[in-house]
């Protein structure tokens, strides 16, 4: 079985990448042909966030339904495939790809986005493999102490471990890849692409043997991680020294967040804030990101 996660399919080109749309659209193409050719006659398995939002191009996701044509494929959706945290998929470039590729056969056991219990599992019927595998799209860090301030909803992997007994739980959204474990494993897959400065790393796929258990990290060729631009991770630079001063300013001590308007809104309820600094923070939320 090949394992991964977190492709963010999208028409727009994001913005760390020298690219046009076409050359983008292309890529992107070109790496799910990738990930074909290394399936081969293999399951293939997408944890979640197949695409960037729940709407696409139809160039897009008929190209991609026609690369995966011949590929036994199974997905789960994540949250950039929902609208509006809305289960209902059906009219989403998620749902259209589904009912274009997907093949109706048992697989592995998964666990619907926003769910944290043995209750909301959908088991496979029947169990086919030797090696029980749960699919979970949550935000998982390899240890709490790499859990950004301020993010709700994100565990780790003894917690996962603890919650659930399957043999191996393989997840989707957090886009650093790791596996955790001996006996029993966590296996976060990664993203596929470089869609932010901070994600300009080496991706992957997994391949896993369901009988014996071993896992295989397979590195995706023509990672064309260069064409993200450098005129772009130097202005992130300068915004994260004038953010910092900001903060500085105002008397926080807040590390950075997922973003700034994740900070800002931690900060404005810090107790060492003054009342003044936090006058200050609610302006700029109103300013920039229209919150109260």
């Amino acid at each position: 079985m090949i394992f991964t996660a977190d492709w963010h399919l999208r028409d727009d080109v994001p913005r760390c990448r020298d690219q046009s749309q076409k050359d983008w659209l292309d890529f992107q193409i070109s790496r799910v042909e990738e990930i074909v050719q290394i399936t081969g006659s293999d399951d293939l398995i997408v944890v979640g966030d197949v695409f960037h939002r729940p709407t696409a191009s139809h160039y897009l996701i008929n190209s991609i339904s026609d690369v995966l044509a011949n590929t036994r494929v199974k997905f789960v959706w994540g949250n950039h495939d929902m609208r509006a945290r809305d289960n209902d998929l059906t009219d989403t470039a998620y749902g259209t790809l589904v009912r274009q590729v997907q093949e109706a056969h048992p697989l592995v056991d998964w666990l619907p986005f926003g769910r944290f219990s043995r209750d909301d599992i959908v088991y496979s019927d029947p169990p086919s493999r030797a090696l029980e595998i749960l699919l979970v799209h949550q935000l998982v860090f390899e240890s709490e102490s790499l859990i950004p301030p301020g993010v709700a909803g994100a565990t780790t992997p003894q917690a996962l471990l603890k919650a659930f007994g399957h043999d191996l739980i393989v997840c989707g959204d957090n886009h650093t890849p790791f596996l955790y474990g001996k006996n029993r494993k966590v296996l976060n897959c990664g993203s596929i692409t470089t869609q932010s400065v901070s994600e300009n790393r080496p991706k992957f796929v997994w391949r896993v043997d369901e009988y014996t258990g071993d896992i295989k990290q397979i590195q995706l060729k023509n990672d064309l991680t260069e064409i993200v631009a450098d005129r772009y991770t130097e202005e992130k630079k300068e915004r994260d020294d004038r953010f910092d001063s900001f903060m500085e300013l105002v008397g926080s001590t807040t590390g950075h967040g997922l973003s700034y308007e994740d900070t800002l809104l931690d900060a404005v309820n810090k107790p060492e804030v003054s009342e003044s600094a936090r006058v200050l923070i609610k302006a700029t939320l109103w300013g920039v990101y229209g919150k109260t």
